[in-house]
């Protein structure tokens, strides 16, 4: 058992986004939601009621040999969480925007989600050459512009201290809070705005039905009270929802472009891209000879 933790993890990820963004594109492209799963691991934390000091919720997952499914890898999975999250986003945001020239973007939320989004909207967008940037809490905001300044040379960054404003006439937003209610709507953003819903339970529901929804499953970013699963509720059904990232990457779904209304993108977080990263780690950490090599971690008859 090979025992893979967050050092191991960030550096052997470090780097490669155009890899990243490749092998979430593949998964995307060739999966069936029926057999899909959510997220899974050891242990997440924290809830987003429990105001817990941490950077970004903690996990952990299994990734199994390909000959018959024995545990034989135990990897730390908060950055590859977030990774995912940011990486997915982007592919998102470069599918809806086609040929439309990206050069601003808006961050609701100056956490880690959004400050990895905004490294790969980046790679997407080569053009981005500015971020305007809201928190509620202003320490974080000041971090996030002093990360930004010092690792993404040729972006200007505005803060804004209202999000409304932050939003206001913007063709791109990305919203990665902990707001565990709805507080916001998008009168405020530019016609035909992509909106990436991350943290999921920002957006007003009746925001989100006036509004054309694409997401990653359907049926698991529908719950526990996101914004999509309130409005469900409210609709008793989910044909607000035009379809899924997976239809779009491979030309089954296509996008009215008279339409004038914002398109909100909401991913749930799919462990078939988690497992996929894990493995693209995995074997650079073998390759690099890191790691920690645990032979008795499992019971003997899983061995057998």
């Amino acid at each position: 058992m090979l025992i893979a933790g967050h050092r191991d993890i960030r550096d052997a990820l470090s780097g490669i986004d155009d890899e990243i963004l490749r092998v979430a594109n593949e998964v995307y492209a060739e999966l069936d939601l029926r057999t899909a799963g959510a997220l899974t691991g050891v242990g997440r934390g924290p809830h987003p009621s429990k105001l817990i000091p941490l950077p970004w919720s903690t996990m952990a997952f299994f990734l199994s040999s390909a000959d018959g499914g024995r545990p034989d890898a135990l990897v730390e999975g908060s950055l590859i969480s977030v990774k995912r999250t940011a990486a997915t986003a982007a592919l998102a945001a470069r599918a809806i925007c086609g040929e439309r020239p990206i050069t601003r973007v808006s961050l609701i939320g100056c956490g880690e989600a959004n400050f990895e989004t905004l490294r790969f909207l980046r790679h997407v967008f080569p053009q981005l050459t500015a971020a305007v940037v809201c928190d509620t809490d202003p320490h974080r905001v000041a971090r996030f512009v002093r990360r930004g300044m010092h690792s993404m040379a040729g972006l200007n960054f505005e803060v804004v201290l209202d999000a409304n404003r932050a939003m206001a006439g913007q063709a791109l937003i990305s919203v990665a809070t902990r707001a565990i209610e709805p507080n916001l709507s998008l009168r405020s953003a530019a016609e035909r705005a992509v909106v990436l819903l991350l943290s999921l339970r920002d957006l007003y529901p009746q925001t989100v039905i006036e509004n054309v929804n694409i997401v990653d499953h359907p049926e698991r970013v529908c719950r526990e009270r996101s914004s999509l699963d309130i409005a469900t509720r409210l609709t008793a059904g989910r044909r607000f929802i035009l379809g899924t990232l997976g239809e779009l990457l491979r030309g089954r779904m296509r996008l009215d472009s008279a339409d004038r209304r914002p398109i909100i993108f909401s991913p749930a977080g799919l462990a078939e891209v988690d497992e996929a990263l894990g493995r693209l780690a995995l074997s650079r950490i073998r390759d690099a000879g890191r790691g920690a090599s645990v032979d008795e971690f499992l019971p003997a008859a899983v061995h057998q």
